[in-house]
């Protein structure tokens, strides 16, 4: 059947068995879309928490990779000096400046925070960094 045909009859198939092929394939590509979202869904459940202690210094800036991705978190300056913080490594602007004491919590809704960049600014710092895990989509 031609696209013009299928304009003036307002079918699509022209016999039941063509219509049920494509009645499948569409709602077999409808479950495979919610699908694809229930697992995005699950995975803004957290499995667990990440908690690491770390000293940075401003001669050694520190990469740290997540085995599992982190859906949020909290990086606490104990150290007396400035540090920066980049989620995922993305550009060049920090992501997040701390002074001493100071902490900031970042929560992407899912897990994408794969790694965490830290750089002292002008005197050692040590760190705390507490994240919520989540597990991929």
């Amino acid at each position: 059947m031609t696209l013009p045909e299928i304009f003036k009859t307002n079918k699509i198939a022209t016999n039941q068995d063509e219509a049920f092929a494509l009645q499948l394939i569409t709602q077999s590509a409808q479950a495979y879309q919610l699908m694809k979202l229930r697992k995005l869904e699950e995975s803004k459940i957290p499995t667990g928490l990440k908690t690491i202690k770390v000293t940075v210094t401003p001669s050694e800036p520190l990469k740290y990779s997540f085995a599992d991705p982190l859906i949020s978190v909290s990086i606490i300056n104990d150290g007396t000096g400035s540090l920066s913080a980049w989620i995922n490594g993305e550009n060049d602007n920090p992501s997040a400046m701390l002074e001493s004491g100071e902490n900031i919590s970042i929560d992407m809704k899912y897990p994408v925070i794969e790694t965490l960049d830290l750089k002292a600014i002008d005197s050692n710092c040590i760190t705390r960094i507490i994240g919520k895990v989540g597990r991929r989509g």
